[in-house]
């Protein structure tokens, strides 16, 4: 058996989703042949324990392009057991008429909002698809506005994720500094200009000063986020990293006490899923994460960290008071977020549930 994997997202473009297809072909590797039809080069690595991966980008203008990635799928030597996997409904008119293989397609969330402008083109690649892999209950309740007849399925997209750390927080005394931590791509949904807001007035209004907060990542609102921070006076609580390695970000996530990212829907921006609310469940952290998307099931509310809506100012000033000034709540918390990822979301579990789907 072969999988095609169709896919616009794959390192070493960054991105969660480029992370997601990674794992994933990494792990199906290990039950048959992959190969990878991309829309870029890809020099960097992609292990295989068992099987073979092949890669086969199209590195065409982007006028072309997917003509280009048509044409080569039309000659792709294919079997009638193989199944084609699509990173989201818009890889799926890359493969031809042709074949009456399965074709498995990804979902995500954000993709279905627009209803307007892609309806037509969105039935179009469900009504081919023959099973979904929706990365949350929000993006089920999405996709079924558009076919309510497709078989869906909810799996965490947390295939990359294989590890399984020891867990040591100690508990923080009264006046010691709590590590506040956020790694995300800066945009207005994020959340951070809001959480930004809400700590300047626990420090003028509550004297809350035993907190320091790390901001990693880049985006198209990080200079912006950056001149917010200096006009709050919070330049000694808040320090801006930027990109991060995978080293860094590990050292990064083992000094948090708390991590921070309450998202919310943005115009037609949304979090499907959150997998990085996950990273720092695996690392005994817990989150705030909003209330939007398809964040409640990366999240169980007040079990493995809290929801609120940032755009209710006194609600998240509540909540940042309570998480910075309880050591043991944080500590509850992150073992129950610890424990969760251990059993529903570590990569080992996930794909499993992958496999058995799309081959039954």
């Amino acid at each position: 058996m072969k999988f095609i994997i169709v896919t616009q997202t794959f390192p070493p473009r960054k991105g969660g989703m480029q992370l997601v297809m990674k794992g994933l072909s990494e792990g199906l590797s290990e039950y048959g042949e992959v190969i990878i039809f991309l829309d870029h080069s890809c020099k960097e690595p992609v292990n295989s324990k068992k099987f073979t991966i092949k890669m086969n980008p199209t590195l065409s203008p982007k006028i072309i392009r997917p003509y280009v990635k048509y044409a080569k799928l039309f000659f792709q030597d294919v079997n009638r057991e193989d199944i084609f996997i699509c990173d989201s409904w818009k890889s799926v008119s890359a493969i031809p008429g042709r074949y009456s293989n399965k074709i498995v397609t990804l979902a995500h969330g954000q993709e279905y909002l627009d209803q307007d402008k892609n309806g037509k083109k969105i039935k179009l690649a469900l009504s081919r698809s023959n099973i979904l892999i929706s990365t949350s209950a929000y993006t089920k309740n999405l996709i079924e506005k558009y076919q309510k007849k497709i078989m869906i399925k909810i799996i965490p997209p947390t295939y990359a994720m294989q590890g399984s750390l020891k867990i040591s927080k100690k508990v923080r005394k009264k006046n010691e500094f709590v590590n506040l931590f956020s790694l995300t791509r800066i945009e207005r949904r994020k959340g951070l200009f809001e959480t930004m807001s809400a700590l300047s007035v626990l420090i003028k209004n509550n004297n809350l000063l035993n907190w320091h907060w790390t901001i990693a990542g880049d985006g198209p609102d990080l200079n912006e986020l950056k001149r917010r921070s200096k006009e709050l006076g919070l330049d000694t609580f808040v320090t801006f990293c930027g990109k991060i390695d995978e080293t860094k970000k590990s050292r990064l996530f083992s000094d948090a006490d708390l991590f921070v990212m309450p998202s919310y829907r943005y115009k037609d921006s949304v979090e499907g899923f959150g997998i990085v609310y996950i990273e720092a469940a695996m690392y005994g952290i817990p989150s705030i994460g909003g209330e939007d998307g398809g964040i409640t099931d990366a999240i169980d509310h007040n079990v493995t960290g809290w929801l609120v809506n940032p755009l209710k100012e006194d609600k998240l000033i509540k909540l940042l008071k309570k998480t910075i000034s309880s050591s043991e709540e944080r500590k509850l918390r992150g073992i129950a977020a610890n424990k969760n990822y251990n059993k529903k979301f570590k990569g080992t579990k996930t794909l499993k549930m992958f496999i058995e789907e799309i081959t039954a």
